[in-house]
């Protein structure tokens, strides 16, 4: 094997154990976080500051904001692209909790919020 062939089977091998390392770090984050809202919204539940009721609409809502969290760790110390799944799945979940949260009575102006931050959100990334 030549030398640039072994320096590029070396570059191949760090590159992929450093997205192990990350991979396995931003797993850690992610499910400490999940684990986290749902314990602060089952103590809540149990405190009776909310009701058992509607606990996993507190629940939907903070889970939400787990994963806009995670992809927003994630933009600014990897510098990956920011909207990816978890991105549009938090968007999702919040927007559902929130629903139920209001009412149903509520869905069009909900709605038109989500919406509204979407295209916010992709007009301030696009310009980066």
């Amino acid at each position: 094997m030549t030398e640039p062939e072994m320096n590029k089977s070396e570059t191949n091998i760090d590159n992929s154990s450093r997205w192990e390392r990350h991979h396995h770090r931003s797993s850690g984050i992610l499910g400490g976080l999940i684990l986290l809202v749902l314990g602060v919204s089952l103590l809540l539940a149990n405190q009776h500051v909310i009701g058992w009721d509607i606990w996993w609409q507190y629940f939907l809502v903070g889970l939400g904001s787990v994963f806009l969290i995670d992809a927003a760790i994630q933009y600014f110390r990897d510098r990956r692209p920011f909207f990816q799944g978890k991105v549009i799945a938090g968007i999702i979940l919040i927007g559902i909790g929130v629903v139920f949260l209001a009412g149903v009575d509520v869905l069009w102006p909900v709605i038109i919020i989500v919406v509204g931050l979407a295209v916010l959100l992709g007009g301030l990334l696009r310009r980066r």
